[in-house]
């Protein structure tokens, strides 16, 4: 999948922070020390114990600012790849209303509606993918063969023409066009919460 990092001033205030922790946690140990055996050190002053948690206070509300800013940031990024993907379903759909089912594929630019959408949508497959290989190299010429042959099929079987051939070319070219109406349906429902989908899944 895609790799989203944070910045180097973003790990800088985070180093800064875990110094922070380990010098009031130094301050602590000798504050106890102190307490336990009196004749071999003092406490430290209020006002160093006071300095070291303001420098805490103020790493942490540093590294906090930054972090959540680049984290909203990296979030709306990851999101960008479904968010092109919706687009492209809306064109696909506009294209559909506008023309008979068996005319689109010889409009271009509804073809060219459809290759952005099944490519947008192979990519969301790679880059949601991030522990095995996703696909993101299929086009859009495998979903218009599924849908020709599934054409064919129907004419062969008006026919009366029922082979082993052509039931196995319908069940394969039918998984085909019902996962891609499947990968649309979800497109347009995520596009009404889409505040809800996971960064990591787009």
């Amino acid at each position: 999948g895609d790799k989203f990092e944070f910045s180097a001033e973003a790990m800088r205030r985070a180093e800064v922070l875990q110094q922070s922790w380990w010098d009031l946690g130094a301050v602590l140990e000798r504050w106890a020390e102190a307490s336990r055996r009196p004749q071999v050190g003092q406490r430290p002053s209020r006002m160093e114990l006071r300095t070291t948690l303001v420098m805490l206070d103020y790493a942490w509300a540093s590294f906090e600012q930054k972090y959540i800013g680049e984290l909203i940031e990296i979030e709306e990024k990851a999101r960008r790849v479904i968010i092109h993907a919706i687009d492209h379903e809306r064109n696909v759909a506009a294209f559909e209303k506008q023309h008979p089912a068996e005319k689109l594929q010889t409009v271009n630019a509804y073809v060219e509606a459809q290759r952005r959408l099944v490519g947008s949508i192979a990519h969301l497959n790679s880059v949601a993918n991030v522990r095995r290989k996703g696909r993101d190299d299929l086009k859009v010429d495998v979903l218009f063969d599924a849908m020709n042959t599934l054409r064919r099929c129907d004419m062969a079987e008006r026919r009366g023409e029922s082979t082993e051939r052509l039931i196995a070319a319908r069940m394969l070219a039918t998984d085909v066009t019902e996962s891609f109406r499947a990968v649309r349906e979800y497109l347009r429902e995520v596009a009404n919460c889409l505040e809800r989908a996971d960064p990591h899944l787009c």
